[in-house]
């Protein structure tokens, strides 16, 4: 593997970004493979590597083989954790016969709820490493791949690192018998546009459901108290990085304001859990899990995403700007969208702690133009009619019609 690509963070906030886990494997970081993070950690093993499948046995058995392979200086301890993500198959055959074959270098964990993101999470959780390397289960490493991947952390600069993989001698992808491929966020459609060249790529941004907008706008008038600040986030580790960033570098810059805040979903149970004292100190803030979010976003004045990490495209982002919320948010809470048209629908991105607590201030100060922005932005962008667009774009590519 060549140079380890890295990611700098302030050096004041490096190592919060803890537990930094759902990435998607086609996003900015490539193959998951290639990946690694530091994170906090009560034990003292220095690496954990954590790999995450499902009914692979077959290629997982190649896998565990070359990670084990792997050399490292005898001063650094490490690990490799299999999350079996409720496979049906031989995984966890494989895994004791290799545990045998290496003692003490393998742990098996079994994780019953379906899905990537939630095999991930686990893996962080029950790892012992101070860094966490990520590589998946159809993957051959080489033996020098995991000193190369974390060597670049063990410098206070850098909080991640991640490389690329490179197929097998003489691997070609097959012929693909369609006419164009269909993108849902900008970085799938440029990751497509590289690797399948010959084709034909659309973006087609994903809209909101148009009956939610509709039971929001009519609804009567909450009888809940004005919200000045609202984030709604689901129990997963982006926002909890989010939630940290925001108590540490951006309340104490609007505290004087006296604003009102609400943080709506299950993101509570991760800040309880792993932000104690915040939690502690802003526990009345949580409203925890809502079943029905209007009443809320009908209280709130503006809608903010303080995201510092993610992948894929932020639902609730364009769910906020579709009902006209003034919307304050970084550059990752646009993650997936075409930055250049957001910023020209009127929208900004502000990854500088200052710079949002002002966007704040502006926005509640005019409160009915921000919101106006964000309506225009989702409409020239996120709305049914720029779906219906995208869609009769794809389908005069795909019939070669000219209308």
């Amino acid at each position: 593997m060549g140079a380890a690509d890295r990611l700098s963070l302030d050096p004041g906030f490096r190592r919060e970004v803890q537990r930094l886990t759902t990435l998607n494997r086609l996003g900015s970081f490539g193959s998951t493979a290639t990946v690694a993070f530091l994170a906090l950690s009560a034990d003292k093993m220095n690496v954990t590597v954590i790999l995450c499948t499902y009914n692979r046995c077959q290629s997982l058995a190649q896998a565990l083989g070359s990670a084990a392979s792997s050399v490292l200086p005898d001063s650094v301890e490490w690990e490799v954790l299999v999350v079996d993500n409720n496979s049906r198959d031989q995984t966890r055959a494989v895994v004791e016969e290799i545990s045998c074959r290496c003692p003490g270098l393998f742990r098996y964990l079994f994780e019953p709820r379906q899905g990537l993101s939630n095999a991930r999470n686990s893996g962080v959780r029950e790892a012992r490493g101070d860094i966490l390397a990520f590589v998946d289960d159809d993957v051959t490493v080489e033996p020098t791949w995991l000193e190369n991947l974390t060597a670049e952390l063990r410098d206070s600069r850098w909080a991640g690192a991640g490389g690329r993989i490179r197929p097998q001698q003489g691997f070609s992808l097959p012929e693909l018998d369609i006419g164009e491929l269909v993108h849902c966020s900008v970085n799938d459609l440029k990751f497509f546009q590289k690797l399948i060249r010959d084709k034909q790529h659309v973006l087609t941004l994903p809209a909101v459901d148009e009956t939610f907008i509709s039971a929001a706008n009519c609804a009567s008038p909450s009888p809940a108290k004005t919200i000045h600040l609202l984030f709604v986030g689901a129990s997963h580790v982006a926002n909890l990085a989010a939630i940290r960033w925001f108590f540490e570098y951006l309340w104490p810059r609007t505290a004087d304001q006296r604003y009102s805040l609400k943080i709506v979903g299950d993101i509570d149970i991760l800040v309880s859990r792993d932000l104690p004292q915040i939690y502690e100190k802003f526990h009345s803030c949580f409203a925890g899990r809502a079943d029905d979010l209007v009443p809320y976003y009908r209280a709130a004045r503006c809608v903010f995403a303080p995201m510092v990490s993610g992948c894929g495209i932020s639902i609730k982002t364009i769910e906020a700007i579709a009902l006209g919320k003034p919307f304050i948010g970084t550059s990752k809470a646009f993650r997936g969208m075409p930055m250049d048209r957001v910023e020209s629908a009127g929208l900004g991105m502000h990854d500088d702690p200052q710079a949002f607590a002002d966007a704040i201030v502006s926005a509640l100060d005019a409160e009915q133009m921000a919101g106006a922005l964000s309506r225009a932005a989702y409409d020239q962008l996120f709305s049914l009619q720029a779906a219906v667009a995208s869609r009769d774009e794809a389908v005069r590519i795909a019939t070669g019609s000219h209308l």
